[in-house]
């Protein structure tokens, strides 16, 4: 068998050389190229491509040599050591271009991350080229107009709308007071849903906090020339009391109008004391009435000072006979019998707590146990219907009062009448009348001091309106009239008054009797006893506080004229 080694060199100033051997079998060896030349190359070759070192040229892998000697390393594969990423979203990483494990090509030398479930951070976390999927910011309540942001009000169920939490239903035994629905149930009533004084809390949910209590209101304490004036405050207990400093009573009672004990009556003694002909009225002979002006009392003491001590027609407890030529009531005259008559046009049931209701339970706080919100909200506006339609006309009328006013004692007293068809005139009603033609709402002893009247105790009848239902026959007793009055030549004029009661149970029971069963457990529910009148410790009795205005009126057969 023949081998052919051939080499051949095809530049044009070369020869070609061609070597042929050829083996029969034996051992025959024809001699190669010098040997200094080197193996695998030609004496008359030239420039070796490995510069002179020895090279063997093979495919050029990704390993840092020079595999194809060629002078340059790995110069197929570019990239190496530049910048490179992998991954989207929450798995992108980055780092640089690197020889792969087979060292065939380049790889990227950064680990990709590992996904996660998705949630709203703008941040595509499960690595799917989206981010957020899923999650609305308009209605998602863990997300409420934007990552994070997290429907809880307070005290509330809450729900995700439009990008805002909104509010569903507020927990049970709470409320939202202040109507703001972004902010929750903010208020838990009392048990009773009334307000309390001095806890700074809104026991009611109104939105107010201690309201509709006088706190720093004038006030006064103790009797007679005990007596000392204050203000309302909180004491510790969390109550409300006046912080006058009552004074010491004086050792006897004297004969000076005044209550020098301070036990609540004015001049008395033992029998006879100082009322001699026992007509209600003490006298004094030591107290000096001319200066009265002048003196510390000295005004109260005179107006109760019996004018005539033996003569018990004559006393300022009694009533007036008008132009009979004695002076009743010992005012220093005898008055004409000219009558004047007013239309009550505003009636309203006062708000609890208000500063001219009197205290009439002893905690130094004004009564109105018929002031409950709900009670003023269903009686108020029909009282207001009912004047507006002259359904009920309560009309005040005075007998022996004359200008000038200051200082007089006159008869008030309250009728009633429909109207008559005339300007400002309305007709007496005879059943508010008693058989001597008096009026039953009768309020003795009324005197005006620098405008202002205050008159009775005596009672006060009102038809109590309810809506869909019959008037309530409502009577306060030792009721108490208070208004800036004036006298006009059409008649009388009460501003800003009040009158202020109590409700016996008794009258209670008579009144909301006429009522179907069903508004009798309504009325009893809210409108509670606060006045205990017989002193055993259990409130059994009902304060009533009347806010009234009134204008002039003439009424149609009043007074009426005595028998023959």
């Amino acid at each position: 068998m023949c081998r052919f080694l051939l080499a051949a060199c095809c530049l044009p100033s070369l020869l070609c050389l061609a070597l042929l051997a050829c083996d029969d079998g034996a051992s025959t060896t024809i001699d190669a190229a010098p040997t200094d030349l080197g193996p695998g190359a030609l004496a008359d070759s030239g420039p070796r491509p490995d510069g002179g070192r020895g090279c063997t040229p093979r495919e050029e892998s990704c390993n840092g040599e020079d595999d194809d000697c060629d002078g340059r390393i790995d110069e197929a594969f570019n990239r190496l050591g530049s910048p490179c990423a992998v991954g989207r979203g929450a798995c992108a990483a980055d780092g640089v271009w690197r020889c792969s494990d087979d060292l065939r090509y380049e790889v990227c030398g950064a680990g990709e991350g590992a996904p996660t479930d998705e949630i709203c951070n703008l941040i595509d976390d499960d690595c799917d080229g989206t981010a957020d999927e899923g999650i609305s910011v308009l209605i998602d309540p863990d997300n409420c107009g934007a990552c994070g942001a997290v429907c809880l009000l307070q005290d509330a169920q809450s729900m995700c709308e439009g990008g805002a939490c909104r509010l569903v239903r507020c927990r049970p035994g709470f409320v939202d007071a202040n109507g703001d629905t972004t902010d929750g149930c903010e208020c838990a009533p009392a048990a009773d849903g009334e307000e309390r004084p001095c806890n700074m809390r809104d026991d009611d949910c109104d939105g107010q906090v201690d309201e509709g209590f006088p706190l720093g209101a004038d006030c006064r304490e103790g009797e007679g020339v005990c007596a000392a004036l204050g203000t309302v405050a909180c004491t510790a207990d969390l109550l409300l009391a006046c912080d006058a400093v009552v004074g010491e009573p004086a050792a006897a009672e004297a004969c000076n109008g005044l209550d020098d004990d301070c036990d609540g009556r004015v001049d008395e003694a033992l029998p006879p004391g100082f009322d001699a002909d026992g007509d209600g009225a003490p006298s004094c002979p030591d107290l000096d009435c001319g200066g009265c002006p002048d003196g510390p009392g000295c005004l109260p003491a005179c107006a109760r000072q019996d004018c005539a001590p033996d003569d018990p027609a004559r006393a300022p407890t009694l009533r007036e006979i008008c132009d009979d030529g004695v002076d009743q009531n010992c005012d220093g005259r005898d008055p004409s019998c000219v009558v004047y008559g007013a239309h009550v046009d505003r009636l309203e049931l006062a708000p609890p707590g208000d500063m001219h209701c009197r205290d009439l339970n002893g905690d130094d706080v004004p009564d109105n146990a018929f002031g409950d919100p709900l009670v003023r909200a269903l009686a108020n506006p029909e009282m207001a219907r009912y004047i507006a339609a002259g359904q009920l006309s309560l009309l005040p009328v005075s007998e022996g009062l004359e200008a000038p006013i200051d200082g007089l004692v006159f008869e008030l007293g309250v009728v009633l009448g429909p109207p008559s068809g005339l300007p400002a005139s309305y007709t007496l009603d005879p059943a508010s009348v008693d058989a001597d033609g008096l009026p039953l709402m009768r309020f003795p002893g009324a005197r005006v001091d620098a405008g202002a009247v205050q008159a009775g105790p005596g009672d006060f009848i009102l038809a109590f309106p309810l809506p869909n239902a019959e008037p309530l026959p409502l009577r306060a007793s030792d009721t108490l009239v208070v208004a800036r009055l004036t006298l006009a030549p059409a008649g009388l004029r009460f501003q800003d008054g009040w009158l202020s009661g109590v409700v016996t149970q008794e009258d209670f029971d008579l009144a909301v009797v006429v009522l179907n069963e069903d508004f009798q457990n309504l009325v009893r529910t809210v409108i509670k006893p606060d006045v205990d009148l017989d002193g055993d410790g259990s409130r059994e009795a009902y304060s009533v506080c009347i806010g009234f205005d009134a204008t002039p009126a003439t009424v149609l057969g009043y007074p009426v004229p005595p028998s023959p």
